[in-house]
Order: structure tokens, then C-alpha cells, then sequence
């Protein structure tokens, strides 16, 4: 009865020893099949970040590029609005200046309805293009054609030497 006990235990210690082992082997596996999906799981991570990032870049762009072009935008309406307000400006200083060409003779004749140089004879009268125009020369040859000629002149008091 000794010698089974002690069979049974040896028995039971080899029993042991194999389950301890293939337990042993089993959480072997176990680390080994748990290291890989800690690999996997570390590498889908690092993908998603990668992603992530690739994508927050992109958006980044984008936005900056809408800020420059928004920017852009308000800077055109700006010089738009300033270009605008400079006429108006210049238009208002023009007005204010006074008008110093107009004014007097010059300025009378200035403009092209000005009857200010023209005869009263010959007012709305304009030479054909056919006719020639031949001045002529007057030369008083009588004491009344000189009269004539100083009266036309508006002379009033001319000395005769």
C-alpha cells in the first residue's frame, strides 16, 4: 500500500508536472498570440494617426487658403471703396476750386457757344468752303472816307498830323 502511494504520487507528479507544462506552453501562446495583437493594434493606430494627421494637414490648407482668399476678398472691397471715395474726393475739390479759366474774357471765349468775339454783322453767318475769303485792303482816299473809317473804329478824337 506504501509502495502504491508512492506510485500515485510519482504518477501524480508526472500528472502534474505535463499539466504544468502544457500550461505552461498554453500561456506561451497565449503572450506570443496577445504580443501579435498588441502589433496590430499598434499598427492600425499608428495608420489612424497617420491618417488623422494627413487629414488635419489637409484642412489646415484648406482653411488657410480661404483665409487668403478671404483676405484677398477684403482687400479688393477696400481699395474698391477707397478708389471710390478718392473720385468722389477729387470730384468734390474740383468743384470747390474756383474757376479761374472761365472767368472773365478768356473764360467767355473758352467755351464753343461764346459770342463774345464774334461780330454783330456777321453773327451766325459762316463763308461756304467753295468761296475764298480775299480781304481787301481799305485805304481811305477822300476826308469822308476817313471819317467813315474812324467811326467804324469808334475813334473819337484822333490827330491828324
Amino acid at each position: 500500500s506504501q509502495a502504491s502511494h508512492d506510485e500515485l504520487h510519482k504518477l501524480s507528479g508526472k500528472m502534474e508536472g505535463k499539466a504544468l507544462g502544457k500550461l505552461a506552453d498554453r500561456e506561451e501562446e497565449i503572450a506570443r498570440e496577445q504580443e501579435k495583437r498588441l502589433l496590430l493594434l499598434k499598427k492600425q493606430i499608428l495608420a489612424r494617426e497617420e491618417e488623422h494627421e494627413k487629414e488635419t494637414h489637409q484642412r489646415l490648407v484648406l482653411l488657410r487658403e480661404g483665409l487668403c482668399d478671404q483676405k484677398q476678398k477684403s482687400l479688393s472691397r477696400i481699395q474698391l471703396k477707397r478708389s471710390q471715395l478718392m473720385r468722389k474726393l477729387s470730384n468734390a475739390r474740383e468743384r470747390a476750386r474756383p474757376n479761374s479759366d472761365r472767368s472773365g474774357f478768356l473764360g467767355a471765349c473758352s467755351t464753343g457757344f461764346s459770342k463774345a468775339m464774334a461780330s454783330p454783322l456777321r453773327d451766325g453767318i459762316v463763308p461756304s468752303r467753295d468761296s475764298e475769303i480775299r480781304p481787301e485792303l481799305f485805304v481811305p482816299t477822300t476826308y469822308e472816307g476817313l471819317l467813315d473809317l474812324e467811326r467804324s473804329l469808334g475813334v473819337c478824337h484822333m490827330k491828324l498830323v
